[in-house]
């Protein structure tokens, strides 16, 4: 499992994003498909880590697409 956010859990399985059909509604699907950014999280020290490496990338102004941490 990965953490997107700390508020939304989904299932990354065969290098697809995987979110199960009773939760499908609850989330935009498409805004997560737009922000093109693929990282993997195990646990929230290592989410917080990524999202600092993002935001850092971001502000330099690099693309966050495909960012390998």
């Amino acid at each position: 499992m990965i953490f997107l956010d700390s508020c939304i859990v989904i299932d990354y399985i065969n290098g697809r994003l995987e979110i199960s059909d009773k939760d499908k509604n609850k989330y935009c699907i498409n805004s997560i498909v737009d922000m093109e950014i693929c990282v993997g999280a195990r646990n929230k020290r290592e989410l917080n880590s990524i999202k600092k490496k993002i935001s850092d990338a971001a502000r330099h102004g690099e693309r966050t697409r495909g960012l390998v941490v």
